[in-house]
């Protein structure tokens, strides 16, 4: 897995991917963790599996025991689209197959009988390019956002701060009675504690995993902090206080207030225009989309160092 989060918000990342992901999926005790597209079941998804299928659609080859691996865009039927889906992704720079890949996921459908080989999961590792940008590889969806989380705070605490006392209505707390209205606003409009808790537990299993891998990064950087407050951005100082650790409350606030954020900005800033033409292009370019397009005038990002 790999994140390239060189020129998106990580607040609005954040955002996007619990709400993909938010969606509940009921889930078999007998699932069985599987890689989409590894029709042969050998472990990697290559051009083999590609002939594999048009042997098991053709020419009767025995059906295997896990029919999901086979399903390589996820439609619930294993056809000729999924063949020829496989060799487009290997030779013509086809899309690629739909979750789980390229590592192992659980079926949610409980079409795995049993599944012989899990591709090894990579350690995480971070690096940042000579702009400051960060990339983050590897590991599982867990361990991926916990890194994630841990670099958001370590370059946007004091931002991430802000952001959570807008949502949660305590403003006023740092910037005095000139923002109580506002968050009695967010109060009254907003949802209580439970609420946002029993939203936590209607997300699919993934999602909630992704979530509680951010705050796990958020909370350690937090705690780094604790222990040596050299590097502590300057504002907490200036304002008296110190971090709280970050909660799925925290979070599910966050993305509340983005939804609702993005109705009236969507259309001033341009960004369903923008949407729908990164959209085209990805389309056209499905494997190279994101280093041909990554490069709009305007979007460079850069941390400056000391």
């Amino acid at each position: 897995m790999s994140l390239n989060l060189s020129k998106i918000s990580p607040l609005i990342l954040l955002f996007t991917a619990v709400m993909l992901l938010s969606g509940s999926v009921s889930s078999s005790a007998a699932d069985i963790p599987f890689v989409r597209g590894d029709a042969n079941t050998d472990g990697v998804v290559n051009l083999s599996d590609g002939i594999w299928l048009l042997q098991y659609l053709f020419l009767s080859t025995p059906e295997g025991e896990c029919a999901a691996a086979r399903d390589f865009n996820s439609d619930g039927q294993v056809d000729l689209a999924d063949a020829l889906g496989v060799i487009s992704f290997r030779l013509l720079d086809g899309a690629p197959p739909a979750h789980p890949y390229p590592y192992c996921g659980d079926s949610s459908i409980g079409e795995c009988a049993s599944y012989p080989t899990c591709p090894p999961v990579p350690d995480v590792q971070v690096n940042r390019d000579e702009l400051g940008v960060w990339f983050i590889e590897g590991g599982s969806i867990f361990e991926l956002y916990e890194a994630f989380g841990y670099e958001v705070a370590v370059d946007r605490l004091w931002q991430a701060e802000y952001f959570r006392r807008l949502c949660r209505g305590r403003l006023a707390e740092v910037y005095g009675v000139d923002q109580a209205q506002t968050d009695i606003s967010i109060r009254l409009l907003g949802y209580s504690d439970e609420e946002y808790l029993a939203g936590f537990e209607n997300i699919s299993e993934r999602a909630k995993e992704l979530v509680l891998g951010y705050i796990a990064g958020f909370n350690r950087r937090i705690e780094e902090l604790g222990a040596d407050p050299t590097d502590l951005p300057f504002e907490f100082t200036d304002f008296g206080f110190f971090p709280e650790p970050w909660t799925v409350v925290d979070v599910m606030s966050l993305q509340v207030t983005l939804l609702r954020n993005f109705d009236s900005e969507a259309l001033s800033t341009h960004q369903l225009d923008n949407a729908v033409l990164l959209a085209e292009l990805e389309d056209e370019h499905p494997q190279d989309a994101l280093a041909m397009f990554d490069d709009f005038v305007g979007s460079m990002t850069q941390m400056l160092r000391r």
